[in-house]
């Protein structure tokens, strides 16, 4: 279930008793201007909490010749592990590479090899070798920060409420104890129980937000892949030279 920046709002205030706003981004009265700040605060350290499905976005970088450093999305929050993989020759590219190891590929008597690595500094992606061809596609995966829809454009996603319409891509229950755990806090109330609340909804949107393999008992992992052990020894050649 999904809501938007006000229906969070005013949930919120009628569970813990508190005047119920009608408005929060233009609002002037101090509580709904103090609920619009935490509930930006509560979506942004969600983002950070869990690799949550609905912010998983793939980048594509196509390649300039004698270019090796790329910006990565403005919505980006953070990398996937092992993810990034050179499409034109369907492999992976390694990384990412440690400051010494760029040192090392950067300055020792060696090369990178055919094999693209990479690192992220600077807010960049870097690439060794560089490439020197136009058009090359390594894609990735990341986490953006896109937690909001904007109401006034749906594609959009951004990390920050800026109409009381904007609809907030998390569970409404999980933002809605969030939020309430957060305005007492800044309260400086009893938050027991409201931490309680919300840990058990985070464990249970945690748990239920990817989906999972089957398991065997039996041992010995079965791959879907082509692989040497799924493709019997023979000629394979389709045609005579």
């Amino acid at each position: 279930m999904l809501g938007n920046a006000l229906q969070v709002a005013r949930q919120v205030a009628s569970e813990l008793g508190l005047p119920i706003p009608t408005e929060l981004v233009t609002s002037q009265e101090q509580t709904s201007i103090q609920m619009l700040a935490l509930m930006n605060s509560a979506g942004n350290e969600l983002v950070t909490y869990f690799d949550w499905e609905f912010l998983l976005k793939t980048h594509n970088i196509i390649s300039e010749a004698g270019k090796g450093s790329y910006p990565r999305p403005d919505n980006y929050q953070r990398q996937i592990n092992q993810t990034i993989w050179d499409k034109n020759n369907r492999r992976p590219a390694f990384g990412p590479v440690s400051p010494q190891g760029w040192q090392t590929l950067n300055n020792a008597v060696i090369t990178a090899g055919p094999f693209a690595r990479y690192r992220i500094a600077g807010r960049n992606v870097e690439f060794l070798p560089v490439p020197q061809g136009n058009g090359l596609n390594y894609n990735y995966q990341y986490i953006s920060n896109g937690w909001i829809q904007s109401y006034l454009d749906p594609d959009i996603f951004t990390s920050m409420v800026t109409n009381d319409q904007d609809t907030v891509q998390f569970d409404f229950w999980l933002i809605v104890k969030f939020l309430k755990l957060k305005m007492w806090q800044a309260k400086g109330l009893d938050t027991t129980n409201l931490a309680s609340d919300f840990n058990r909804v985070m464990d249970a949107a945690t748990g239920q937000d990817h989906g999972a393999p089957v398991l065997s008992t039996a041992g010995g992992y079965k791959t879907p892949y082509l692989n040497m052990q799924s493709v019997p020894d023979g000629n394979w050649n389709s045609g005579t030279p």
